[in-house]
């Protein structure tokens, strides 16, 4: 209480002591302090009013159904307790004996009702609930013939004769303690059949006799209520399925073909990835020997191809772009183009900088491009010496799954002989 009136009397004296001096948003913060601290006062003093008067609460206990609820209280006990948080739980009320008879007898009126007005002829299934009067009343169902409706009041009995098939439904209502037995009765009857359901079910009955009978032969209707039926095997539209193959193939081909395309542009510039090194430190050799760079390049090509008609080495996909350099340049294109062109045609980062160096050579003059074209080469054996290394990681990720498969089969030829023993 005293917190509360100091507040008060602070923000008054500073909305009236203030008075123009202060701002705007100070007085404003003062008035609504005044407000709250006046409330809060007030709040306190009833609470106070109603801890000293004698309180005895009273709850009123919920209706049937509607469950029970929770109170929490304040208990003060002289001496022993003081302000005890207790939980204290309201339950509903309970059904006297009367009034669980009078449940049932309107739950058997309810059920009455729904059989007078939906059950008298059943075709696919029988209204009924397993609970009435909102829940307050259960219902324990049985149908009699079990074959003919189910637990859930579905009929599950087919060929079902013009008069239909008499039901007798038992069912136990019960509520809280009290309970009662009671039975009715009610026609199953046949579903109403269109023309082509009848049609089906005739053709159907007259295979079930066929199928009774001791010939080896299974002979199907040619005519069933003076209507002529013609039968035929099932078109397999095999021209239409292959026809609509062949567009398919067709659609598909220049993807597949783009896709093998992507895939071996892939692997040749893995193949010219390798082969890099090896040409540039071979054409820095000659240069070092005092060769101009057309004319190293020319031996290299040269060199290249005598071991080609030989046989003695495999092709190399970056001598064959080098002769394509020298004819390019044989049919008058010049050099610092053409070297360009090589670069480009190989693609890659250190291709097309290797054909712009060897183009700015031609613009600038020959000195250092053996250190530089030495320098390249050293970079270029640590990546390819990398490029193996992921390489042969690879090819281990890729033979994981076949070892795998391997060892399955092994162990399978291992345990059978011994599961073949046990078996014996």
């Amino acid at each position: 209480m005293v917190l509360y009136i100091g507040v008060l009397c602070t923000a008054v004296f500073v909305a009236i002591i203030g008075g123009k001096r202060a701002s705007p948003k100070t007085s404003r913060a003062a008035g609504v302090m005044i407000l709250v601290s006046v409330l809060a006062i007030f709040v306190h003093l009833s609470e106070v009013m109603d801890e000293n008067s004698d309180v005895k609460p009273e709850f009123v206990r919920p209706a049937y159904g509607e469950g029970d609820y929770e109170e929490e209280m304040t208990l003060d006990v002289e001496d022993v307790l003081e302000e005890y948080s207790y939980h204290v739980v309201v339950p509903e009320q309970i059904l006297s004996k009367q009034d669980e008879q009078r449940l049932l007898e309107a739950a058997q009126q309810e059920i009455d009702e729904e059989f007078a007005k939906n059950s008298a002829k059943v075709q696919e299934k029988v209204q009924i609930q397993r609970s009435y009067q909102e829940g307050k009343v259960s219902a324990e169902w049985i149908f009699e013939p079990y074959d003919v409706v189910d637990d859930e009041g579905v009929v599950v009995a087919e060929n079902i004769p013009d008069e239909g098939i008499l039901v007798k439904a038992e069912v136990t209502l019960k509520c809280e303690s009290s309970e009662c037995f009671s039975e009715r009765y009610f026609r199953v009857m046949p579903k109403a059949l269109n023309e082509e359901q009848k049609m089906l079910l005739e053709i159907g009955h007259y295979l079930q006799r066929q199928t009774e009978s001791t010939e080896n032969i299974l002979k199907l209707p040619n005519q069933i209520d003076g209507k002529k039926l013609v039968w035929s095997t099932k078109k397999e539209y095999l021209p239409e399925k292959i026809l609509f193959l062949g567009i398919v193939i067709v659609i598909l081909l220049p993807f597949v073909d783009q896709s093998r395309e992507r895939e071996k542009e892939k692997k040749r510039k893995a193949v010219l990835e390798l082969q890099y090194a090896d040409m540039v430190s071979n054409l820095a050799l000659l240069l070092g020997a005092g060769m101009t760079v057309s004319s190293a390049w020319n031996r290299l090509t040269t060199n290249y191809f005598n071991e080609r008609h030989k046989k003695a080495i495999y092709k190399k996909e970056i001598y064959e772009e080098m002769q394509k350099t020298v004819y390019e340049i044989k049919n008058g294109m010049g050099e610092e183009r053409a070297y360009e062109r090589f670069g480009e045609r190989c693609g890659g980062y250190r291709y097309r900088k290797f054909g712009n160096l060897l183009a700015q050579n031609l613009r600038k003059g020959s000195r250092g491009l053996t250190n530089l074209l030495e320098q390249e080469a050293e970079e270029a054996f640590e990546e390819r010496k990398s490029m193996a290394r992921k390489l042969g990681e690879e090819a281990g990720t890729k033979m994981l799954f076949p070892m795998i498969l391997m060892l399955g089969a092994v162990m399978l030829i291992l345990a059978f002989p011994a599961m073949h023993s046990i078996e014996l």
